[in-house]
C-alpha cells in the first residue's frame, strides 16, 4: 500500500542481547540494538534488533537514561499492508518522543510479501508474540507500565483482530488505530477491556464518512459524550507518504505529499475508571501523509493519561 519516499536517519547496531537495565546509558543492548539514534536512508532495511527464535529483525527504540526499575510504556507499532517497519516509525514516528515520555518502541515487518506485504496470522502472530516477550523480559514486567498496540490501515486491522485473542487480551492496555478502523467493524473487538483512540484524515474514507459521535466502545465504559478537547497546530510536516498516489483520482483520500497540518482531538467524557476513548481527525490528510509531530505527541499523551499495568499486573 505504501511506497516510502522520504527517508530519515538511521544507525544499523549488532551486537548480542544482554538484559537491558545491568546498566543504563548509550552501552545497553537488547537483542542486538542500542539505544542510539538510527540511521539509514534505505526505508526498506531490516530492523536493528533480532528476534532469536525466528531470526526475523525488528526496529526496537528505546530511552537512553533509563535508570534500573524505572517504568517505560511499550507500544508495539505495526506497518500497513505493502509497508515495511522502518516506514512505520515514521509514519507514526513515536520513537521520537522514547526519551522525553520514557517509550519503548519495536516496529516489526510482516513476513508475507506476496502479492504485497501484510500481516498474516500463520505467517506472524508468533514473531509479534516473541517480540512482546523478549521487551517484557528485558525492560522487566513490573517496570512496563502500559502496553498499547498501534496499528495503520492493515496494521490496524490486524491489532482489532488480535487485541482479544488468549495472548494478547491480557497484556494490552490500549490500542490506537491509525485510519485502521474504529471500534464496532469487527466483533471481536468488544470482548475484552482495553483504551482506544482512532485517528484518521478527513479526506480518508473513514473521514469522509463521517466519525459518529457515539462509540460502542464509549458505551462499554459508561462514558459520557464525546468533546473537543483540543485542537493541534502543526507546522512541520509529516515524514513519509506514498509517490504513488501522483496522476491518482482518488490522491485527496489515499494522501499526498506531507505538510503541516491541524487536528481536531474529541474524547468522551467520565468513562469508567478513568478509560480514555478519542478521536482524533486530520484536517485535510488522507490515508498515507505521515503523522505530524505534535499530533504524534499528542497521541502519545493520550496514551500516557489512560490506565495501564496489564502486563505489570498493577
Amino acid at each position: 500500500m505504501q511506497i516510502p519516499t522520504i527517508p530519515m536517519l538511521f544507525a544499523a547496531m549488532t551486537a548480542m542481547s544482554a538484559p537491558v537495565l545491568a546498566e543504563s546509558g548509550p552501552n545497553m543492548e537488547i537483542a542486538g540494538a542500542t539505544c542510539e539514534t538510527i540511521m539509514d536512508p534505505d526505508l526498506t532495511m531490516d530492523g536493528n534488533a533480532t528476534e532469536p527464535a525466528t531470526g526475523r529483525t525488528f526496529f526496537l527504540e528505546y530511552p537512553c537514561n533509563l535508570a534500573p526499575g524505572e517504568d517505560v510504556t511499550f507500544i508495539l507499532n505495526l506497518h500497513g499492508a505493502g509497508s515495511y517497519g522502518n516506514w512505520q516509525r515514521q509514519y507514526f514516528p513515536a520513537s521520537d518522543y522514547v526519551d522525553t515520555y520514557n517509550l519503548v518502541v519495536a516496529s516489526p515487518t510482516a513476513a508475507t510479501a506476496e502479492p504485497i506485504r501484510r500481516w498474516m496470522a500463520e505467517a506472524d502472530d508468533e514473531y509479534l508474540h516473541n517480540i512482546v516477550d523478549l521487551v517484557t523480559d528485558a525492560f522487566g514486567s513490573e517496570n512496563i507500565s502500559a502496553f498499547w498496540l498501534a496499528g495503520h490501515s492493515q496494521g490496524g486491522s490486524t491489532s482489532h483482530r488480535i487485541i482479544c485473542d488468549d495472548y494478547f487480551r491480557e497484556k494490552v492496555d490500549g490500542m490506537i488505530s491509525l485510519a485502521g478502523g474504529r471500534v464496532g467493524m469487527r466483533p471481536e473487538t468488544m470482548e475484552c477491556d482495553y483504551n482506544f483512540i482512532f485517528t484518521t484524515g478527513d479526506q480518508d474514507s473513514f473521514g469522509r464518512m463521517g466519525i459518529p459521535v457515539v462509540s460502542p466502545m464509549a458505551e462499554n465504559f459508561n462514558c459520557g459524550i464525546r468533546r473537543r478537547t483540543a485542537i493541534i497546530e502543526d507546522t512541520v510536516a509529516g515524514k513519509v507518504w506514498d509517490s504513488r498516489t501522483e496522476g491518482r483520482p482518488d490522491r485527496a483520500g489515499w494522501g499526498g505529499e506531507p505538510g503541516p497540518g491541524d487536528a481536531d482531538v474529541f474524547q468522551f467524557e467520565n468513562c469508567d475508571e478513568g478509560m480514555v476513548v478519542a478521536d482524533v481527525i486530520r484536517l485535510n490528510k488522507g490515508h498515507t501523509e505521515g503523522l505530524e509531530p505534535r499530533i504524534t505527541e499528542e497521541l502519545v499523551r493520550l496514551m500516557l493519561s489512560a490506565p495501564g499495568g496489564k502486563i505489570s499486573g498493577m
